[in-house]
């Protein structure tokens, strides 16, 4: 028995009457799902136990907050592990996306099943994302459950068409876990299998406790045990002034810094120099994501081409902090040859990776004089900024700003050259210009919001 295997409908989206889409809208979603019935925060295992639809064959239920992310339908949503064995052997996993909309609901988005085979799981090879092949979202667990409330969990006609319904209060029920004295009772069929009936104990702070088939099946399991992993501390590598540590929930999940905003789907434009040649330089900010100790950070994409050729193509992983800062969490590079091919790599790193660690890019509210280092691996990464002016003038084919943020950046490992940096509200780099050493330049000359 696998708690989130059950794919059914929500309210709005009645179970009462006919079935019609829930209308959507990702900005009514937030990033975490801590409704109380229902809390899923990562690094959180809930173990169960109990027996097999035949009543007599054991089976263990590992349901696991991972720290992954899923977008389905442009929302973000939680990924669960939900994992069955019998007698020590897997049975089934699958990999679960949960979201939580501002008014509490949560919703089911769709799963995908990894593969048994000789044994051992493997690939992926059933996904029931909501949004495509007719499947739709459904609700989970609602914010203010109440008595006779019905809705659909899920609705994909011939796959997964769960409907719950709200019984009421659960009363007592003793666990190997321990005993609960208030909890939620709801119960789920689906037409697919109407002579189906399981019931679920829910309980505040914890979310399901107990699962048991009220008709068509013996099958039951209880909760036996809750752990917590907390995560590691991230080292800082921003130096005085800043944090020595951070963890994963200083992060939020976008980077709206007005003077570095990454929107997914915002493109950048620039045309310069380097080393005599004419350079383009194209940076997009893509709608991908990678978790890095445990931070979900943005990715965004940079070609830069010398002579109408790509010359580098990195991947930059960046993430903000609850004060506005951005940190720099690594990099991706790859130089290329006059064909297209891979020649080095060298240049990456990733934070958490060979003493690497990430560093502040942009502060949250920036102030003449700050400093930081923006990344930090000895020896290969080491890159600093200070702050110069927060009024300066700047002109590019783009925007004209008198009001543009102005930094010097170094690094000790070249400490004859020197670059100045602008940054303009709303947009983010327009320009750089070497001051010190090789004539290198760079300016933003078009502009595509996300």
């Amino acid at each position: 028995m696998s708690f989130a295997h059950s794919t059914a409908a929500i309210n709005p989206a009645s179970a009462e009457g006919p079935w019609s889409p829930p209308a959507i809208d990702p900005a009514n979603f937030v990033s975490r799902v801590d409704n109380p019935y229902l809390p899923l925060v990562p690094g959180t295992t809930l173990r169960y136990r109990g027996v097999m639809k035949d009543g007599t064959t054991p089976q263990v239920d590992t349901f696991a907050v991972t720290h992954q992310r899923k977008f389905v339908m442009g929302i973000t949503c939680t990924v669960v592990r939900d994992t069955v064995t019998s007698r020590g052997r897997p049975v089934e996993r699958t990999y679960d996306w949960f979201a939580q909309d501002r008014q509490g609901n949560v919703w089911y988005m769709g799963e995908e099943t990894q593969e048994l085979k000789h044994g051992r799981f493997g690939k992926m090879i059933d996904s029931g994302p909501a949004g495509k092949n007719g499947a739709q979202p459904g609700l989970m667990m609602e914010a203010h459950p109440m008595k006779g409330d019905s809705y659909w969990q899920f609705h994909w006609p011939g796959h997964a068409m769960d409907t719950t319904t709200v019984l009421g209060s659960g009363g007592r029920v003793k666990l190997p876990y321990q005993s609960f004295t208030d909890t939620l009772l709801t119960q789920e069929q689906s037409p697919l299998e109407p002579g189906v009936k399981d019931q679920k104990w829910s309980v505040r702070g914890i979310g399901y406790v107990q699962e048991r088939a009220a008709s068509g099946s013996h099958e039951q399991i209880k909760l036996v045990r809750v752990t917590h992993q907390r995560p590691s501390p991230i080292k800082s590598g921003a130096g005085p002034g800043w944090a020595t540590t951070l963890s994963p929930s200083d992060f939020v999940a976008r980077v709206d810094n007005p003077w570095f905003p990454l929107r997914p789907g915002s493109e950048y434009h620039y045309t310069g120099l380097k080393d005599q040649m004419e350079t383009v330089d194209v940076v997009k900010v893509t709608d991908r994501t990678k978790r890095i100790l445990g931070v979900k950070t943005t990715v965004v994409h940079d070609v830069v081409s010398v002579n109408g050729k790509p010359e580098e193509m990195t991947n930059d992983f960046y993430a903000q902090d609850r004060r506005g800062n951005v940190w720099y969490f690594g990099e991706a590079t790859k130089t290329l040859d006059s064909h297209g091919n891979t020649v080095s790599t060298e240049g990456s790193f990733q934070a958490g990776v060979k003493g690497a660690r990430a560093g502040v890019l942009i502060p949250g509210h920036p102030k003449v004089g700050q400093s930081a280092r923006q990344e930090f691996r000895k020896g290969q990464a080491e890159d600093h900024f200070r702050v110069l002016d927060l009024n300066a003038p700047v002109s590019v084919p783009f925007v004209s700003s008198r009001h543009a943020l102005r930094t010097r950046e170094w690094t000790p490992l070249e400490p004859e050259v020197i670059d100045n940096k602008y940054y303009v509200r709303g947009i983010g780099t327009v320009r750089e210009i070497a001051v010190k050493g090789p004539v290198e330049r760079l300016q933003l000359v078009s502009f595509k919001k996300g």
